[in-house]
């Protein structure tokens, strides 16, 4: 029998949605009533792992529909452009569609009010400013992977690593992260989440851990004097912040922050607190030194960071204390700290391939917020365009090679609808779809790092790859072992194997998992064999005309594989 937790009055008379593929007899009814959902609470962490999510999204008014993707408007009759056209479940109709891909992407609906203005808060990530505002703020609610995260953590290690490209949300995944944990936001648990998919059905850890955080974006890495400074004060404010906020008493070493570091451990831990450590950015300052200084000048820089590390992964073996990593890359991790070896690396997992990013839907109802208040200049037609132009910009990112939809990179496409925003005020007509285009210019801030380029040229194996994704038929390479979650710069300088080099590009946003339908098909002698491909436009200009300047290549060559990018752009 189901039990259900109530929000808010029952509401009579609307059928229940079962969604059920993956677990048995365990499925969930859903009924809709205002901003009402019921949800089976489920009682322990596997339950929460195993059951299916459901796929849904709203637009920005008081009627919710759930988000379907383009194989399942297909199939019941719609197709994805019929978002801006007023047919069906758009517009608040009652129906129901259920995404046959949300076991990869759980999500909740937006409850916003159509009688305020939408905002678009580009490269914002704090969960305050996002998330947490239940109105009048464009966002995608993928909170429903807290249950996946928790449930891995309970059962299988407290310590979890997970890599993206830049500016695909990692940050404000942590920060949303801080909130759901720590205790000191308890009492504001149901304003900051009671709209949101996690709020509705907490987890059983919710509101119970003192959070330690640290950001490493900014660490200095000039020397390693300078280095060691940096990283001993990013560890000390970290220490003070948790130490005036948790009200506990431990020395403070100016001159050993990683003393500081278990100090604070030992005498949180005395007062029986339990601790979840978010860790952001660990590599976004030492790509650069791992491309530009020598071997004893890393050596030298990286102790402090490795001493670090080890102090971690000493008190994340316990019961009580869990730790969350963000990166680009497993690069340093691997170099310098034996790949954090007790954490469990999420970046390449079926179950997690959703939870950054946006996908086609998402993107179409934000411009159809958009045409809403300009209806004379953003028609259907204009719509479709500016859709069509986003998701060859942006979309095509693949975090599991059975992932059938596209992620988009969503701090691009926030970029884009930004710049929509303050362009859309000044027409009072319709205008060329190329004039709404031409302000869609790129956003250069989520361009890839010049550390990682450089990474990247000088690896032997580089220029065979470039040659075969602008020249080859497929535009795919493949790795017969698939994506290395641990490869350092040893693997990179190998002549004979380009593995390294295709898991390095992955991680960066360079190339994706292709999608199963341009794979070939699986041979059973190689089961592990994985095709990669250009993500989108964006990626081919950013990454691979960027590349072909750096390689060793006659200017000949150059010219040609600068025309193979732009014949490839004009294809695709």
């Amino acid at each position: 029998m189901l039990a259900f937790s109530r929000i808010n009055r029952p509401f009579r008379g609307l059928p229940s949605l079962r969604l059920g593929q993956n677990s048995g007899d365990k499925t969930i009814a859903i009924r809709r009533a205002e901003r009402r959902v019921l949800e089976r609470p489920l009682s322990s962490a596997q339950e929460y792992r195993a059951a299916p999510v459901r796929s849904t999204h709203v637009f920005f008014g008081p009627r919710v529909h759930p988000r379907a993707d383009t194989r399942n408007f297909a199939t019941r009759g719609m197709h994805i452009s019929e978002v801006f056209n007023g047919r069906g479940g758009f517009t608040g109709s009652s129906r129901f569609y259920t995404s046959s891909s949300a076991s990869i992407s759980p999500s909740r609906p937006n409850l916003t009010d159509s009688t305020r203005p939408i905002s678009f808060r580009y490269g914002n990530a704090k969960f305050e400013r996002t998330l947490a505002q239940p109105k009048g703020v464009f966002w995608v609610d993928n909170t429903g992977y807290i249950r996946r995260l928790e449930a891995v953590q309970t059962e299988t290690s407290e310590a979890v690593r997970l890599f993206r490209p830049r500016r695909f949300g990692k940050s404000l995944l942590v920060d949303t992260l801080a909130y759901y944990y720590d205790r000191q936001h308890k009492d504001r648990f149901r304003e900051l989440f009671g709209h949101l998919d996690i709020g509705i059905a907490p987890t059983p850890l919710a509101s119970s851990f003192s959070v330690l955080r640290y950001d490493f974006s900014n660490v200095r890495t000039s020397t390693p004097e300078a280095f060691e400074a940096s990283l001993y004060a990013k560890l000390n404010e970290a220490a003070e912040d948790f130490r005036d906020v948790y009200e506990i008493s431990f020395e403070i070493n100016k001159g050993d922050g990683v003393g500081s570091f278990r100090n604070l451990m030992r005498a949180a831990l005395k007062l029986n607190h339990k601790i979840f450590i978010l860790i952001d950015e660990y590599d976004a300052s030492l790509n650069a030194a791992l491309q530009n200084e020598s071997s004893d000048v890393i050596r030298r820089m990286i102790a402090p960071y490795k001493m670090f590390f080890s102090a971690v992964k000493q008190f994340s073996g316990r019961g009580d204390v869990r730790v969350f990593v963000t990166g680009t890359t497993p690069l340093v991790l691997t170099e310098f700290t034996s790949g954090f070896n007790n954490a469990v690396d999420l970046s390449i997992a079926k179950d997690f391939a959703g939870m950054f990013g946006f996908v086609k839907t998402d993107v179409a109802f934000a411009l159809k917020s958009l045409a809403d208040r300009h209806p004379l200049v953003l028609n259907p037609t204009i719509c479709a365009a500016l859709l069509t132009h986003l998701e060859k910009e942006h979309n095509g990112y693949r975090f599991h090679h059975e992932a059938t939809e596209g992620r988009y990179n969503p701090t691009r496409v926030l970029d884009a609808l930004v710049k929509l925003s303050c362009k859309l005020p000044e027409l009072s007509g319709p205008v060329p779809v190329y004039d709404l285009l031409s302000v869609l210019t790129r956003d250069v801030n989520s361009s890839p790092a010049e550390a990682t380029l450089q990474l990247v040229s000088r690896t032997p194996t580089a220029d065979g790859v470039v040659r075969q994704l602008v020249t080859a038929p497929t535009s795919l390479v493949t790795a017969p072992d698939g994506v290395r979650e641990n490869f350092n710069l040893a693997h990179l300088d190998l002549t004979g194997d380009t593995r390294a080099l295709l898991s390095f590009m992955f991680y960066a946003g360079a190339l994706t998992f292709a999608s199963p339908a341009d794979s070939p098909k699986i041979n059973p002698l190689e089961p592990l064999r994985r095709y990669f491909g250009i993500p989108n436009h964006v990626a081919r200009q950013e990454f691979i005309d960027a590349l072909v300047s750096r390689l060793n290549l006659t200017p000949d060559e150059q010219v040609r594989l600068r025309g193979a990018v732009q014949v490839l752009l004009e294809t695709h």
